[in-house]
């Protein structure tokens, strides 16, 4: 039965780690070029060559060398990505895309001249081909990095392998603990065929000669129907790609499972042969064994549990915010590309288009906010603090209640609007004061709309609130500030970098999404945007990934409790082996093992519970004790059913005359 699950589990893990790997290969596609592995990123230019005059250098690198250069910009257009590729050597014949469905949009030359020369440049040139092109570039004034693009690279990096990992490490641990269980349970058989002369050596000869069939069927199916799927979807060079690279998985998988395998045998040592035919269990060497295993799956089992805990409180903050999400219209923010920060004059433009941008579209929504920092929540500092600065938009779109319940609007462009809440209405002189000096410093800052005269204040108080700012950054907690102090202010007001900024940070959002690509057309924007997202998909992104990190810790959870059982029932075993004595002569004359086996249970149990306790009070989680305490339940269980079970074979034992 044992060995029927080992194999179960195994089978399981090859299958699961096939199919990441092929998930794996389609997103390092999605990201690059996956056949040019040289990456040169243009970072500042200055401007001194024209943008044809740079493109005709980059032509005459490529085609006189005869090298693949391209460049890739991706666009994520809400939630539908494509790769915006222009190949400088017209010859080249590459392929862009190892996927047989993958959006890939070739520039004609004109499109090309409309894209900005920053970005990134992919090449199959070699050492001093790559440095020559590098040298090339910078005499024509630019700025460049060089770095290598490669599937290891961005395995590492990538969440769902560094979270995949987390559970196949748990996987493997369970694989080898059944392993060693295997073993043990198997002493009886082991300690035969040492008495009639095999040696250790022999002994794992003759298992493996057993186990070699079902384990190569369980490499071989799995390699088989993977490669099959991968052709579906990958062409010739990502299929060969992908077959290299699950064949050297596999291939690994293969050496951990020989190499646990080959540790399991470590049990035999603990075997005396002749005592162990004669029925005489010598159980103090597997009970130490089983003990020292079972505090390790306790103490790991602690910090599992404690980060399940963690998950599952961000995970309930985070539902009610999506339910905020679900409730708002569709909401789009455009996604500016790499400026050239050392070109000041480009960055001035940029600033005065973007500032055009948000200005000219009445329902566009302005929610500045220092939120992803976790301020406190009596700072004022306005540009890092417990603040909002918004637009009148932002304030028809929400609901912030004055101290009589009514909706707060402003209409006046040149007054702003300095809103309190009543449990902060303490700071109210202080931040006025700072306020004016903010707006202040505003009005000497680069303006496409010019100064504004006379600015006026005032003063608003509005109710103690949880106030949705649109945000959802790189956590969808960030959506909601608490008692903020908001600041309302006409777009016009503001300088024009402060929305560049607001604008990066996807602190703008616009209803509606043709308005939008309208707007960055007009503002001759086109080039400098990589794309646009739906705020609320994003969003959602946000919460599958807390419910996917949710799901693999309670799968890691749920393994080490799987672990444990495995562990109590071995442990249970080798102690009524020990006990067998005992309990055969208790069973004989009709007496009760019931106190033998609560002692071992409440000895266990306890000592476990005190171990998982002090693991749960370290990582602040001391609130989901009772986990601790449905532990101990489940393995006083464990135990009692190991003693019935114990109990059952000694009588089939007595009945057959052993």
């Amino acid at each position: 039965m044992i060995s029927k699950i080992k194999n179960t589990l195994f089978a399981a893990i090859v299958v699961v780690l096939s199919w990441l790997l092929l998930s794996l290969v389609q997103d390092y596609d999605l990201q690059s070029v996956p056949n040019l592995h040289q990456v040169v990123s243009i970072t500042s230019w200055d401007k001194k060559k024209s943008k044809k005059e740079i493109y005709q250098l980059l032509v005459k690198d490529a085609e006189s060398a005869g090298i693949d250069l391209v460049k890739l910009r991706l666009l994520d257009q809400d939630g539908k990505n494509t790769k915006l590729v222009y190949n400088f050597n017209s010859s080249s014949n590459t392929q862009y895309s190892w996927r047989k469905n993958s959006q890939v949009k070739r520039l004609s030359k004109s499109e090309l001249m409309l894209e900005d020369v920053l970005g990134n440049y992919y090449t199959n040139a070699t050492t001093a081909q790559f440095a020559s092109l590098a040298s090339d570039l910078s005499e024509a004034g630019l700025q460049v990095t060089v770095y290598k693009s490669s599937f290891k690279d961005e395995l590492l990096n990538n969440t769902v392998y560094q979270d995949g990992l987390l559970v196949f490490s748990s996987l493997l641990g369970m694989l080898l603990i059944i392993m060693i269980l295997d073993k043990s349970f198997r002493y009886k058989e082991y300690a035969i065929l040492q008495v009639n002369g095999l040696s250790s050596e022999k002994i794992f000869r003759r298992d493996f000669a057993k186990e070699i069939l079902p384990f190569t069927l369980m490499v071989l199916l799995p390699l088989i129907f993977f490669s099959l799927l991968a052709a579906r979807s990958l062409n010739g060079q990502g299929s060969l790609f992908y077959i290299k690279a699950i064949f050297l998985l596999l291939l690994a998988l293969s050496v951990t499972y020989w190499i646990f395998d080959f540790i399991s045998y470590v049990s035999l040592a603990l075997i005396k042969p002749y005592a162990a035919i004669k029925g005489q269990f010598s159980g103090k060497g597997f009970l130490y064994l089983g003990y020292i295993l079972k505090i390790a799956i306790v103490l790991l089992l602690g910090v599992n549990l404690a980060s399940l805990g963690q998950k599952y409180s961000a995970y309930q903050q985070d539902k009610q915010i999506m339910q905020l999400w679900q409730k708002k219209p569709a909401s789009y923010i455009a996604n500016l590309g790499q400026v050239d920060q050392g070109n000041d004059k480009r960055v001035k433009e940029i600033d005065r288009k973007v500032h055009r941008l948000v200005a000219s579209d009445k329902q566009a929504v302005l929610a500045k906010n220092a939120q992803q920092f976790q301020p406190a929540q009596s700072s004022t500092d306005i540009q890092n603090g417990n603040v909002l600065v918004v637009n009148p938009a932002f304030l028809k779109a929400s609901s912030v209640k004055d101290k009589q319940g009514k909706q707060v609007t402003v209409n006046d462009a040149k007054t702003v609007y300095i809103l309190i809440p009543k449990d902060r209405a303490y700071q109210k002189a202080a931040f006025k004061k700072q306020a004016k000096s903010w707006i202040k410093f505003q009005q000497t800052l680069p303006n496409v709309y010019g100064k504004t005269k006379q600015i006026k204040y005032k003063l608003v108080y509005i109710q103690s609130q949880q106030v949705f700012n649109y945000t959802a950054g790189q956590d969808i907690a960030n959506s909601v500030s608490t008692d903020p102090i908001i600041l309302a202010i006409d777009a016009k007001l503001l300088s024009d970098d402060f929305f560049t900024a607001s604008l990066t940070q996807g602190q703008v959002v616009f209803p509606s999404l043709t308005k939008l690509q309208k707007g960055i057309k007009e503002t001759g924007l086109t080039s400098f945007v990589n794309g646009i997202t739906n705020v609320k998909s994003t969003a959602a992104s946000l919460y599958a990934q807390l419910l996917t990190e949710l799901s693999i810790i309670g799968v890691i959870a749920v393994l080490s409790l799987t672990q444990m059982f495995f562990m109590v029932s071995y442990v249970s075993a080798s102690f009524f082996e020990s006990k067998k004595r005992r309990l055969t002569v208790y069973q004989v004359f009709g007496l009760s093992n019931r106190k033998l086996v609560s002692q071992f249970a409440l000895a266990n149990a306890l000592t476990d519970l005190a171990l998982l306790t002090i693991m749960l009070v370290r990582q602040g989680q001391a609130g989901i004790f009772w986990l601790g305490l449905l532990l101990a339940a489940l393995e006083v269980a464990a135990i009692a059913l190991s003693a019935k079970q114990a109990e059952s074979n000694m009588l089939r034992g007595l009945n057959r005359g052993n």
